[in-house]
């Protein structure tokens, strides 16, 4: 993570720190909610800001799996971001399939810069 994107994620980890505190979750919560964001960060190498919910999804899922445990073979996933967001369901199909090609067939390797991710511009 250059430091640009360190010195938001340092900010922002802060800031969902404070959040978690401030709503009463157990320490063993906020370690773990706090442990996946960090994950995601470093699996893409980025604020995770910068990504879509999709994609932190399935890092922590394909993380979850790798660890050992008993493997989560299933998922739903309802149409993020088409109720509150208003986004349209085509747009938030688009972007549930970019973020299934990038995490789990890895595409997001082949991307030179960010500014090549997609829906990086919106």
């Amino acid at each position: 993570m250059n430091i640009q994107d360190q010195t938001r994620f340092n900010s922002l980890y802060q800031r969902y720190l404070n959040e978690l505190t401030l709503q009463g979750k157990s320490p063993k919560t906020i370690n773990m909610y706090s442990s996946c964001l960090r994950q995601v960060g470093d699996y893409f190498d980025c604020c995770p800001d910068q990504l879509t919910a999709e994609q932190g999804l399935l890092v922590c899922l394909a993380k979850h799996n790798a660890s050992g445990g008993a493997k989560i073979r299933s998922i739903a996933i309802p149409s993020l971001c088409t109720g509150v967001g208003g986004m349209n369901e085509t747009e938030s199909a688009k972007q549930m399939k970019t973020a299934f090609e990038n995490v789990v067939m890895d595409k997001w390797l082949s991307i030179k810069h960010p500014a090549m991710a997609p829906y990086a511009t919106r």
